[in-house]
């Protein structure tokens, strides 16, 4: 993926660089809650997605979080905000398919 090659540092290193600068932006809290996410960091990632904003009610960011409850066990929270999309999304292929992949 593109946050595990060298150009993926030089992202990461820009957004480590920004929310340092401009913490109260909403798009960079955005992008650092994805950084987090990506790496696993769960925790860290709800308090920067919580200071985003109305981009944290996205369909992205919604499906992100979704994913990152079921990784610490709120399983029912994560499938109630997958159901949510897939109702307003119903063709979504990716949505169906992370409900039945991750058993949500």
């Amino acid at each position: 993926t593109l946050l595990n090659s060298q150009v993926g540092e030089i992202v990461k290193q820009d957004i480590l660089a920004a929310i340092s600068r401009l913490s109260s932006s909403y798009l960079i809290q955005r992008a650092y809650s994805v950084l987090l996410f990506f790496e696993k960091n769960y925790e860290s990632f709800f308090q920067a997605q919580s200071k985003s904003g109305r981009l944290k009610y996205g369909a992205e960011s919604l499906y992100l979080k979704a994913i990152a409850l079921k990784e610490i066990g709120l399983i029912e929270e994560g499938h109630d905000i997958l159901v949510a999309l897939e109702r307003k999304f119903p063709e979504s292929y990716l949505l169906k398919s992370a409900i039945e992949n991750h058993k949500i």
